[in-house]
């Protein structure tokens, strides 16, 4: 066999065919070539390598083979050298240990060499007995389940870690939501409460810068219906609307509305009495609705009056409307949007200074806001003055001239500093000029001198004017002067009020005896100092029925004002 595989190689170089292939007969005979090279038998046994203890048993001896030459490049790798080989070494199983075969053949592959092992395998498991493979499938059925055990702890293992991390994430997002949430209150109440000091403050006329920077933001610009029944800059108007760009502006028309509410009333008899006794209108806002879209914050409002009717004017006034707010990521107002009736603010206006018993209704309260129409003839006490100290008077009406007793060519160029003496209230008129020389509307209450030197009480208004229709800037300043009643006429008016009301205490007791008889004999007791022993002593607020009478006027509820009071007002 040899000297045939010898010849083929050397005829293959002889030739010099680079593609050599053996024929049918030479591949059978290196099969089972290869075959007998695995056979345990053929190289002996034991420790000694080939042969055992040196010797051999006549088998296939690898160490005596030379390497043939010219072994085809596809079974013998080129590094290979001719005269290396190794002995073979086989495995427990009967199988050669890879590494372990000669040299010489470590071309046949490594699928012939498994094959080998296999062979080796299968003859070495026919000689075990029964109880060896019975060992050989516990140890085997062992060894599975016990790695099935360890599979299956680590999976419970990873499913338990894989439910901890899905806890801890959503533990996590629901701190997160939660969170959220209390932020979001948080911050719906921060701005809830600036609205609502925004409103307070407007409705008190507080004009301290100080305050209104805490809520607003430097750049707030404010939109609003037209209001003819308030000072304003006509610079302001935009289409409808006025639009009011910084805290300068706004400050003006939280003044501007202050006047306004005080005049509720003006100039009819009862108002001006009011008034000389130190009474004045005072009002208030309350939220009824919030609703909240990002950065927006949208309300109703109702704006009422308290006292009006006890101020002096003929009917309380109520007004309502809608709020939009925008804020800043500091929760101060960017930007606020009233929207209202003016027409029906007017008509109660009108209401309100018209007295119970005239027959005619009066004028609807409008203020100048150009020089132009400060000008027009007018029933009003006006003088014009400039803008600038020393606030020199440019125009006088003749209702003003009457009242003071100066001609027109007296007093211009002259100020309204000649109206003061002893009696003057210095700080009053400090207040006072300290909002005029902010440019906005000024009111105050104060004594001045005609020109023969008779003292008077009057109310005093100054508002902005413009030089024209759409001219920015203040140009002149109006003041309008209300006369109030004598001390003296004041002094007697109040005596007769609370004769008037002790009457009303009187009448109104007799009512109720006559409506329920039963309650006469409580009414009794308690006037005399309680019912009976042991019950405490009920004293009953005295109610003028005239004011009352007047308060329940044309579209006025004294049930509304209840129920507004009931909503939250809170008194300025």
């Amino acid at each position: 066999m040899y000297n045939h595989l010898e010849h083929s190689s050397r005829a293959h170089q002889s030739t010099g065919n680079n593609g050599w292939a053996p024929d049918a007969e030479e591949q059978n005979m290196l099969n089972q070539f290869m075959v007998d090279s695995t056979d345990e038998k053929s190289y002996g046994g034991g420790d000694g390598g080939v042969g055992g203890d040196g010797g051999h048993s006549g088998g296939y001896v690898p160490q005596a083979l030379p390497r043939p030459p010219g072994y085809p490049p596809d079974l013998r790798p080129p590094q290979t050298s001719a005269a290396a080989f190794q002995p073979n070494v086989q495995n427990t199983y009967g199988g050669l240990i890879p590494g372990s075969e000669p040299s010489g053949f470590a071309g046949l592959g490594v699928g012939d060499l498994n094959k080998a092992g296999d062979l080796g395998s299968k003859r070495r498991s026919q000689e075990m007995t029964l109880e060896d493979k019975e060992k050989v499938t516990r140890d085997r059925n062992r060894e599975h389940a016990r790695n099935t055990r360890l599979r299956k702890k680590a999976y419970e293992a990873k499913l338990s870690q894989m439910v901890m991390d899905l806890t801890a994430q959503r533990e996590q997002q629901a701190r997160e939501r939660a969170l959220a949430a209390t932020m979001e209150r948080e911050r719906l109440s921060i701005r809830q409460g600036v609205v609502r000091q925004m409103l307070d403050l407007r409705a008190a006329g507080d004009a301290d810068v100080m305050k209104w920077m805490q809520i607003v933001d430097e750049s707030f610009v404010c939109t609003m219906p037209i209001t003819p029944f308030r000072s304003f800059q006509h610079a302001e108007v935009n289409g409808v609307n006025r639009v009011l760009r910084g805290l300068d502006a706004f400050i003006a028309d939280v003044r501007s509305e202050a006047i306004c509410v005080e005049s509720i009333g003006a100039p009819s008899p009862r108002w001006k009495a009011a008034r000389a006794r130190g009474e004045r209108v005072s009002a208030q806002y309350a939220l009824v609705d919030l609703a909240v879209a990002e950065d927006s914050l949208m309300a109703k409002w109702v704006f009422a009056t308290r006292n009006a009717v006890s101020a002096g004017a003929e009917c309380e006034c109520r007004l309502d409307g809608m709020l939009r707010c925008t804020f800043t990521p500091q929760n101060k107002i960017l930007s606020a949007e009233f929207s209202f009736d003016v027409m029906a603010l007017m008509q109660q206006l009108q209401c309100a200074a018209t007295p119970a018993d005239s027959m005619v209704q009066s004028e609807v309260p409008i203020v100048p806001n150009t020089l132009q129409m400060a000008s027009l003839q007018s029933q009003e006490c006006r003088v014009i003055t400039s803008a600038r100290p020393p606030y020199q008077i440019v125009q006088a009406n003749p209702a003003w001239t009457q009242l003071c007793g100066y001609a027109s060519e007296e007093v211009e160029g002259r100020n309204l500093g000649i109206m003061q003496g002893p009696a003057t209230d210095r700080a009053a008129v400090a207040r006072f000029m300290a909002d005029v020389h902010a440019g906005r509307p000024a009111a105050m209450t104060v004594t001045n001198y005609k020109k023969d030197g008779r003292p008077f009480d009057n109310y005093v208004r100054v508002y902005p004017l413009s030089s024209s229709m759409g001219s920015s800037g203040v140009t002149h300043l109006m003041a309008l002067l209300e006369e109030l009643p004598p001390r003296e006429q004041r002094a007697q008016q109040n005596r007769q009020g609370l004769a008037i009301q002790q009457q009303g205490e009187l009448g109104r007791q007799g009512r109720q005896s006559e409506a329920h008889p039963s309650s006469q004999l409580g009414h009794k007791d308690e006037s005399q100092g309680g019912g009976g022993p042991g019950q405490p002593k009920t004293t009953h607020a005295p109610e003028n029925p005239e004011l009352a009478g007047r308060a329940s006027g044309p579209g006025i509820n004294l049930g509304l004002i209840e129920t507004q009071d009931r909503h939250g007002f809170q008194s300025v």
